[in-house]
């Protein structure tokens, strides 16, 4: 490898041969990729932009003040830099607001549940309905006519007799 990077050229003896290898050499270093389906466009990762900024940001600061680069100042670039900023905050707290809301949500069905047992449980008491009716087996609710008796009935095992065993005629 060169000092840049480069495979070493071998040695040829004829030219044709010396030029196939710079020429390749060549189009290496001066094509640009191109971009396909698969790949993306900018592989950015935001917390590496966002101290990348702030790295860029304090070396400007420090070395530069009053420098203008690409048509901005450091207050100008600090300025319209600031909107990936705003927009992570914004959705940092949009993830706290639905942790709360999700808790929130979680208690409102605890207490919805309560009630559905609390009502399942009058219309099983109420004389009128009770446990046999087609209200309650329309909630999802087993009737007691169709319930099954709770009792196993074991399956009947046959012992079948071992045949002694055969002395031994010495």
């Amino acid at each position: 490898m060169s000092k840049i990077g480069l495979p070493e050229l071998p040695k040829m003896s004829n030219m044709h041969g010396v030029f196939e290898e710079v020429s390749r050499v060549f189009s290496i270093a001066t094509s640009s990729p191109t971009l396909t389906e698969q790949q993306p466009m900018a592989n950015t990762n935001t917390k590496k932009v966002s101290f990348r900024r702030e790295k860029l940001l304090s070396s400007w600061l420090e070395f530069a003040p009053d420098a203008t680069f690409a048509g901005f100042t450091l207050a100008q670039f600090e300025a319209g830099s600031q909107e990936p900023l705003e927009i992570r905050q914004t959705m940092e707290a949009a993830k706290t607001k639905l942790a709360g809301l999700k808790l929130k949500r979680d208690k409102a069905e605890e207490k919805l549940n309560d009630m559905l047992v609390l009502i399942a449980n009058s219309i099983r008491g109420t004389p009128a309905y009770g446990q046999d009716c087609e209200l309650y087996r329309s909630l999802g609710f087993i009737p007691k006519s169709e319930r099954k008796t709770g009792t196993v009935k074991g399956k009947k095992v046959v012992k079948t007799a071992t045949p002694p065993p055969a002395a031994d005629a010495a």
